[in-house]
């Protein structure tokens, strides 16, 4: 019974697969802001015709970042790792790992800084703090006035208001490091990093980053994407084999 279960969970991973091998990777970053209310923000989009990589931060990133938050690490975060490869798509997970509410976001940045996701209201007070401070912040919203009307008519500061475009590229600059975010309904990687909008010439080579998924404003941790000879194995797989367990 348990080689049965086994198998058939390997049937529904490979099937998940199958669905998004083919889509083709688009990376692109918030460029010009078109409008904004309580509820939505939105940005005319630019392509990043730069090299990207799967490189999720390591364990040695997560000691930094728990030191300048004055935190202890309260577990190794299941993102962290030391693989290097060409960014694909996500591979879809069958459960959830970020709990799904309006702050999942922070959730999710506090899974990948300190294992768990219990510091997400500090996060958000960080970085809604950090908003007034970082210069490029008020060019990314047109001017002074307009990021500090937005802060206010949307309280980014209180728990349940969702993270929009601003406070993602806020988080980056905060910690210094890059977050991809994969849009599930637009098949297609949102860049965030310092230095906006100058990213033209960046190298990504060595650069490790945050790897996140938006699916309609809930936001996941990308653990893994897919191999691009994956589609070899997804081609290869049997499923005749599962008569033997029937």
């Amino acid at each position: 019974m348990n080689d049965l279960k086994n198998y058939i969970e390997i049937l529904c991973f490979f099937y998940l697969i199958s669905t998004v091998i083919g889509e083709q990777v688009q990376v692109v970053y918030p460029f010009n802001l078109i409008s904004w209310s309580n509820t939505t923000q939105v940005f005319k989009f630019e392509v990043l015709n730069i090299d990207h990589y799967f490189q999720p931060v390591d364990i040695e990133w997560q000691q930094k970042k728990c030191q300048n938050f004055k935190k202890r690490i309260v577990q190794t975060s299941s993102v962290l790792s030391n693989v290097s490869k060409e960014l694909t798509v996500p591979i879809p997970k069958i459960k959830s790992t970020i709990t799904e509410d309006r702050n999942s976001f922070y959730r999710a940045l506090s899974f990948c800084i300190f294992g768990l996701e219990d510091h997400h209201l500090e996060l958000r007070e960080y970085i809604a703090d950090a908003m007034f401070v970082i210069y490029d912040l008020s060019i990314f919203m047109k001017g002074a006035k307009t990021l500090k009307d937005y802060c206010s008519a949307r309280n980014v500061n209180l728990k349940g208001t969702e993270a929009f475009y601003t406070e993602i590229l806020t988080a980056s600059y905060l910690l210094n490091t890059c977050i991809y975010i994969y849009s599930t309904e637009h098949k297609i990687w949102q860049f965030f990093y310092k230095n906006w909008p100058n990213y033209s010439l960046l190298n990504m080579k060595k650069k490790k980053c945050i790897y996140l998924t938006d699916t309609k404003n809930y936001i996941d941790v990308v653990t893994d994407v897919v191999d691009n000879n994956i589609i070899n194995d997804v081609e290869l797989l049997d499923t005749e084999n599962i008569n033997k367990y029937v």
